[in-house]
């Protein structure tokens, strides 16, 4: 089971969303916490272009970018949630 340690930026891109889409990114991460990080219906990949940051869709609309903890075992940082192509702008 992971830890999520939740960023201000992912705390302040979640209230944007209205709350049918709140429920698709909360149900996500319980996955994410519960479940191995690639969990297959969360079709869970590294963002090209980057290193150690990964995305997860909660659905085809939603994409949610965290990282590994590089301090704290079993945590995962979520750094970001947004609609599919905004999101990589600033992941």
């Amino acid at each position: 089971m992971f830890e999520l340690e939740i960023t201000n930026k992912f705390k302040k891109s979640y209230k944007k969303f209205h709350k049918n889409e709140q429920k698709a990114v909360s149900e996500a991460l319980k996955l994410l916490a519960t479940a191995p990080p690639f969990q297959p219906s969360l079709r869970t990949k590294r963002i090209e272009g980057t290193k150690s940051t990964f995305e997860a869709t909660p659905n085809i609309n939603i994409r949610i970018s965290w990282e590994y903890s590089q301090t704290a075992e079993q945590t995962l940082i979520l750094r970001n949630c947004g609609h599919h192509h905004d999101l990589l702008r600033n992941p």
